[in-house]
């Protein structure tokens, strides 16, 4: 199954906005990972091929086998595992910057209300905008406290900031897993009435394979980070 979806039911100034917010989410966390420049010439070379990829509609074939939006899901995943479990990727994240890897987390607030406006364009389902199962809003509103009173001025112990993070992480999780059950592939099982299509096409893609492995990476360096502190 191949679906299309005309360019003009999708405003310019969400494609627009995505397209930079995706490009803030890199710069924040090349600065999370104190500017380690390797990391953010790959994430751009990244963001440069899944965009002409994205564009060219491949992604819109949604019946193949394997799903062609594990293309998407699978490198920033392998990657973040070889990150954390080689020598030289815990020397990495040894250097992290934590609370910009904090405040990186407000970018969720720019991700729901797009998506809330793809939500009123029936572009993705009700069950992924703050009016249905995301809550993601939350953890974005909070992180810049989070990161200035947690981070920078330790009034948060670091059991708590712990806390947050395993919080974002499941709002996040959670968030997938209705993206993943509501798109139109073999795997769909909820919003039959109105799929979550926007995911499938440019820039909206970026959401599967930059900010989301972003926002995951994030949360769990940080929860590295603290648990040393305890």
């Amino acid at each position: 199954m191949q679906f299309v979806l005309p360019s003009t039911q999708i405003p310019d100034y969400l494609t627009s906005t995505f397209f930079l917010l995706t490009l803030v989410s890199i710069r924040l966390f090349y600065i999370g990972l104190n500017k380690n420049k390797i990391i953010f010439y790959t994430l751009l070379a990244w963001f440069a091929l899944q965009g002409a990829i994205s564009y060219s509609g491949f992604y819109l074939k949604t019946d193949g086998f394997p799903p062609r939006f594990l293309f998407l899901m699978l490198p920033p995943l392998i990657t973040t595992i070889i990150i954390f479990i080689t020598k030289k990727g815990r020397q990495l994240l040894d250097t992290i910057n934590l609370e910009w890897l904090t405040y990186i987390h407000t970018i969720r607030v720019v991700v729901e209300a797009v998506f809330y406006q793809l939500f009123l364009y029936h572009l993705m389902p009700q069950e992924m905008t703050f009016k249905g199962h995301n809550f993601d809003i939350i953890i974005g509103f909070s992180a810049p406290i989070i990161a200035y009173f947690g981070i920078r001025k330790q009034i948060i112990k670091p059991v708590w900031l712990i806390v947050w993070n395993v919080l974002g992480l499941l709002f996040l999780f959670n968030a997938v897993i209705h993206g993943v059950l509501s798109a139109p592939t073999p795997f769909q099982k909820i919003s039959l009435e109105q799929p979550n299509l926007a995911v499938f096409h440019y820039p909206f893609t970026y959401t599967v394979c930059l900010i989301v492995p972003i926002v995951y990476f994030s949360h769990f360096a940080a929860i590295r980070k603290l648990r040393a502190k305890l």
